[in-house]
């Protein structure tokens, strides 16, 4: 999964000394993803430092790469922001989080071993997608 995190005008908008509370609460609500969701973090990467204001989309201001057991545990993370509270309110007024899904690869060459919600990959040796597929579907409308 990848989980992007916006920033939003609202947290720009609070008394500089509200932002050390605020960067609390986001560091609180994606600490241990691991114990918590069995979420394995690959890699974060964090753009304050070259994006600076609100960010609804992308670029965003920071991201987190990792491996999900489960479509469910995604969800959690993503409902963090509706269960963690900073000052009264809870952290979506201030963050937003899209979650992009796919599917584990075992090598470079293999096919992989996941589903992508909605889809269903081309059935082995063929070079194109059933009639059933939901790539199918979308490759015959472009």
């Amino acid at each position: 999964m990848l989980s992007c995190i916006g920033v939003l005008p609202e947290f720009y908008a609070q008394p500089a000394a509200s932002f050390e509370r605020l960067t609390a609460g986001l560091f609180r609500a994606f600490d241990r993803l691991g114990e918590r969701f069995g979420i394995r973090v690959l890699g974060t990467l964090d753009d304050v430092w070259l994006l600076m204001g609100p960010s609804l989309t992308y670029p965003w201001t920071c991201y987190i790469l990792a491996a999900a057991p489960s479509y469910d545990a995604v969800h959690q993370v993503t409902r963090r922001l509706m269960e963690v509270e900073v000052d009264g309110d809870w952290l979506w007024r201030y963050a937003k989080l899209e979650a992009r899904v796919g599917h584990r690869w075992t090598s470079a060459t293999s096919r992989p071993t996941g589903v992508v919600a909605g889809s269903r990959l081309p059935r082995a040796g063929s070079s194109r997608p059933s009639p059933n597929d939901g790539n199918a579907r979308l490759t015959r409308h472009l």
